[in-house]
């Protein structure tokens, strides 16, 4: 399962010059959602147009969450929607139980045009079954153990993985009292930055703003004929991207 929030905020030049009134935003790559659930307390949904919505700007003077998702994930590209593969390797003895833990770059991840990306605040956890004890723990690298709940675990920073690169291996340890049943690897991290621009779904916000006017070739004719009656030409309109900061985290990330 893959879910996410869009925030929303409202920065005016002027704070005094209010009221703000409403603006036309809409999800662009909205079929990617299995779900969304717009803020009720300040979106509403546009009448028979999905993905369009108005923002009371009132309500966003500071960041708030505007939508929470849940993205519709087939069969076929689940895989590539990781960009770490984690695969423990477990023995276990009567005293002691042995793992080692490769950790790569998912070679199915869409990087677009990049050739590597960058992991940030990269935390790699080796953990036993519920209810095994250890008493010791010895690892290479060195990691963090945690007696009483039976984990071990790497704080690795900024971790930058590349296309075709070596697998990196973990490997640890656990003395334990009796046989001990191995437990589940985990991998924190999140992934922001310019890179994330590329990376995802590609679900982004835009605004209602008017189209520039389009140039025309030749002069207007002076004594063409003009219907002052006619009322004033409606503004055409488009859209254009909301400045965006974007981020992805890893949730709960395992490897069994």
């Amino acid at each position: 399962m893959v879910i996410g929030q869009v925030a929303l905020a409202y920065n005016p030049i002027d704070l005094s010059s209010g009221p703000f009134g409403t603006e036309s935003v809409r999800l662009e790559n909205f079929p990617v959602l299995e779900k969304v659930a717009p803020n009720p307390a300040f979106i509403e949904q546009a009448h028979d147009s999905p993905g369009n919505y108005t923002v009371d700007l009132s309500k966003i003077m500071k960041t708030s969450v505007a939508f929470h998702y849940q993205l519709h994930i087939e069969n076929d590209n689940v895989a590539a929607l990781a960009p770490l593969i984690l695969a423990p390797l477990w023995k276990t003895e009567a005293s002691q139980a042995s793992a080692i833990l490769h950790y790569s770059l998912n070679p199915k991840f869409n990087l677009g045009d990049a050739t590597s990306v960058t992991i940030r605040n990269l935390v790699l956890v080796v953990r036993l079954e519920p209810g095994s004890k250890a008493t010791s723990c010895q690892s290479k690298p060195s990691g963090t153990f945690s007696r009483e709940k039976g984990l071990i675990y790497w704080r690795l920073g900024d971790v930058t993985f590349s296309k075709d690169e070596p697998t990196q291996t973990i490997r640890v340890r656990f003395i334990t009292e009796g046989e001990a049943r191995p437990g589940n690897v985990e991998a924190r991290w999140e992934i922001s930055g310019d890179q994330t621009s590329t990376l995802g779904s590609g679900l982004g916000v835009s605004m209602s703003a008017p189209l520039n006017e389009t140039k025309q070739d030749g002069e207007a004719d002076p004594f063409a004929d003009i219907d002052e009656n006619a009322p004033p030409a409606s503004p055409a309109t488009g859209w254009k991207p909301v400045a965006t900061v974007k981020r992805i985290t890893s949730g709960t990330y395992l490897g069994v």
